[in-house]
């Protein structure tokens, strides 16, 4: 190991976490079969083949798939009319592929792809296969790299969860418990960690869970029974980076368990102590201008293509369920439902969702609700080429809401007319009350655009 010397005044080194490639590899291997099918055939006009239920396993060194090769053949019949038929065929393979340097726990993603499919139909109810599979294997691991950045705009702007602390906190857990029966002794302790949930504060991370703890003890009549209990604890990780909106990491790790039974034997009383160890880390996605370098690190991370922003004024009239005196408040969301890559530009389609409270005319708070779909894009600075891995990501918020009341006479559509329970000729109505409004919502929507890459970075100490 060697320690890479950072002097530059715009260079600095940042803790991230990061997907790291640990290797990568390609086999092909060829699942040949023979089926038999269901009427005789006169010839195979096609057959399609996909590849369904894929799961791999990291081994030592090596990356086992199993999987499930679809097959539907399609053929005309040997009976005079001649009509296409369609036969299915499900044919489950397993192979392995060599990764050095792969272990059990690590990462792996799988892409494959049916490279050729050849058949001949050996008679007029058999047909022989063979399909031709190509398996890309890579496998990568969770790691903590002190990559190093830059401020030189020239260098390649990249997506990356950066560490802003982490806190181990160990709790011992201690409490009482009631057994169902008298014991002698207690043999053993199962214990699970349960419903594990974390809510962040200023500066802390407070952890709670459960642990359901199977304890097997043995009866006054030598018949040894299990007894489960549930446990709550808590724990607190003082981080000072912590705040709302952050991504949380959790690990309980559980030590040493046992329960005792408490004064002379037999008993129902026991008490129980637990030691946990609770691993917090809190981090945030940043960007970052990354030091590419040949002899660093392979990582797997987002680089980001092109940025824009955009505000967007979306206009609706709403007409009152009842006459309304007043608008109390009106409360916007917006949700991003699509969006479609275009060469120049980004084309954004959601919901602009409003709750509206006012004031009836029974001097009642009323509630209405409204979707209002909206279909907008946004312009990017360079050119992007629309392919497969490149995303956008949309960020979207409700900038400015504004309303105007209206009367019926400014309502394009029929609406009832007001209700008025004076005398016109003696005590007019007067214009307090109105039939709908037109909102103005401003939404500020913020493109990311962005592709899945790999990159050797520069890092503070660099593996040899």
């Amino acid at each position: 190991m060697t320690t890479e010397t950072v002097e530059a005044e715009h260079v600095r080194p940042v803790l991230v976490k990061t997907e790291r490639v640990v290797g990568e590899a390609v086999r092909e291997i060829t699942v040949e079969t023979q089926v038999g099918l269901d009427v005789p055939a006169r010839q195979i006009v096609n057959i399609e083949a996909r590849v369904v239920n894929l799961q791999a396993e990291v081994a030592e060194g090596a990356v086992v798939i199993t999987g499930t090769l679809h097959k539907q053949i399609f053929f005309v019949e040997l009976d005079p009319e001649a009509r296409v038929r369609h036969h299915a065929e499900p044919v489950p393979f397993a192979t392995s592929v060599t990764v050095p340097g792969a272990e059990p726990g690590m990462n792996v993603q799988v892409f494959p792809r049916v490279v050729d499919v050849e058949f001949e139909l050996v008679n007029a109810t058999r047909v022989r296969q063979a399909v031709v599979i190509q398996f890309f294997v890579k496998v990568h691991e969770t790691a903590q790299l002190t990559v190093v950045t830059t401020d030189d705009p020239r260098k390649p702007l990249f997506k990356i969860e950066r560490v802003l602390g982490e806190d181990v906190v160990p709790v011992v857990e201690v409490s009482p418990i009631e057994l169902p029966l008298p014991a002698i002794k207690v043999r053993a302790v199962e214990v699970r960690v349960m419903d594990v949930e974390h809510q962040v504060v200023p500066g802390a991370v407070i952890v709670t869970g459960t642990l359901r703890k199977k304890v097997f003890f043995v009866g006054v009549d030598d018949i040894e029974r299990a007894f489960e209990v549930e446990v709550p604890f808590t724990a607190t990780a003082e981080i000072a980076e912590a705040e709302p909106g952050v991504q949380v990491q959790v690990q309980v790790t559980v030590g040493q368990v046992f329960v005792q039974l408490v004064g002379p034997t037999p008993t129902t009383q026991a008490i129980q102590r637990a030691a946990l160890q609770v691993f917090v880390k809190v981090g945030r996605s940043e960007q970052f201008r990354l030091i590419e370098d040949t002899r660093g690190p392979l990582i797997k991370t987002e680089r980001v293509i092109a940025e824009a922003t955009r505000q967007v004024l979306v206009e609706h009239l709403k007409v009152f369920d009842m006459p309304a005196r007043k608008v109390r408040n009106i409360d916007a969301r917006v949700t991003v439902d699509r969006t479609e890559i275009l060469p120049r530009k980004i084309v954004v389609q959601g919901v602009l969702d409003k709750q509206i409270f006012f004031v009836g005319s029974d001097d009642v708070v009323h509630h209405q609700r409204e979707e209002v779909p909206f279909s907008t894009f946004v312009e990017l600075p360079v050119r992007i080429e629309p392919r497969p891995g490149v995303e956008a990501q949309v960020t979207a918020r409700v900038e400015f809401v504004d309303f105007r009341l209206l009367r019926p006479e400014e309502i394009p559509v029929p609406v009832p007319p007001l209700p008025c329970d004076r005398d016109p000729y003696v005590d007019p109505c007067v214009d307090d009350l109105f039939a709908g409004l037109m909102q103005k919502v401003i939404l500020e929507l913020f493109v990311k655009v962005g592709e899945v890459v790999q990159v050797r970075v520069r890092t503070v100490v660099r593996d040899p």
